[in-house]
């Protein structure tokens, strides 16, 4: 039997595939000190949005505000919208092989071969 992350997984990589490796970001609030802040992930897919919080919360990473919209992220310093697209391209594609099965080639450090990092399959743009 199938349990839930797995079916999060390949809903997820359908819907991934469909909104060609693209995935958006939205910062819905920072708090005062700055080390907390809710972002919603979407993907745009036949020109509409399609939002995947709750499909992000269904692999563990995140957790769903539950008053207002957004993933609840932690930690400040770096892009932590790029951070939630990279953890959720590496909970989809774990290991090296299931990376290089879906045979996108990048450019990621001027690397033109098949990515071996599944969390860098999604590529990340804010709006």
């Amino acid at each position: 039997m199938v349990n839930e992350k797995e079916e999060t997984i390949k809903e997820l990589k359908d819907l991934v595939k469909r909104a060609d490796y693209k995935a958006y970001t939205i910062l819905r609030s920072v708090s005062r000190s700055g080390m907390f802040r809710r972002i919603s992930v979407l993907l745009i897919i036949d020109n509409e949005p399609y939002f995947i919080d709750h499909l992000i919360n269904k692999l563990g990473t995140y957790k769903r505000d539950k008053k207002e919209e957004g993933l609840r992220v932690s930690g400040c310093g770096m892009d932590m919208g790029f951070d939630v697209v990279y953890n959720a391209g590496r909970d989809i594609w774990a290991t090296k092989e299931e990376a290089q099965a879906e045979k996108i080639i990048t450019y990621r450090n001027g690397n033109k071969e098949p990515e071996t990092d599944g969390g860098y399959l999604i590529k990340q743009r804010w709006l």
